[in-house]
């Protein structure tokens, strides 16, 4: 067999053998239930779904799930500060909070990335460098 020959059999059974991790979904804490109940749904098509599912009064958030292959949408009704995990890559956003409320993406360091007031128009948003948010 030789050298080479028993080297390329060791990483082939290595990387055989190694289990595939499964990514995460993304996630918040501490979860928001809204007053009308689920704050969490998956969608194909976040562009639609927050224009059509996004209630008055809430701010909507749509990531990438890679568990599920398909997006992962929040909503958001109660202003505190809530913490992301695996949230990243190109979010969808639709913020039909009531009044003029200022929404604050912050950094890892508690730093604000950008701020915004509601808008009847959804946006997107690089959420790779987002690790908190507060709706008001």
């Amino acid at each position: 067999m030789g050298a080479v020959g028993a080297l390329f059999a060791l990483v082939v059974s290595l990387v055989v053998a190694t289990p595939a991790h499964a990514a995460n979904s993304p996630s918040v804490s501490p979860a928001d239930t809204t007053s009308l109940g689920s704050d969490t749904w998956h969608t194909p098509d976040p562009w639609n779904t927050l224009a059509g599912d996004c209630l008055s009064g809430e701010l909507c958030i749509a990531v990438w799930d890679p568990n599920a292959g398909t997006y992962k949408a929040f909503a958001f009704e109660y202003c505190q500060t809530f913490y992301l995990s695996w949230w990243g890559g190109t979010g969808y956003i639709a913020n039909d909070q009531y009044g003029s409320p200022t929404t604050r993406f912050y950094d890892q360091w508690g730093g604000t990335l950008t701020s915004f007031t509601p808008s009847t128009t959804p946006s997107t948003y690089n959420f790779n460098p987002v690790w908190s948010l507060k709706p008001c």
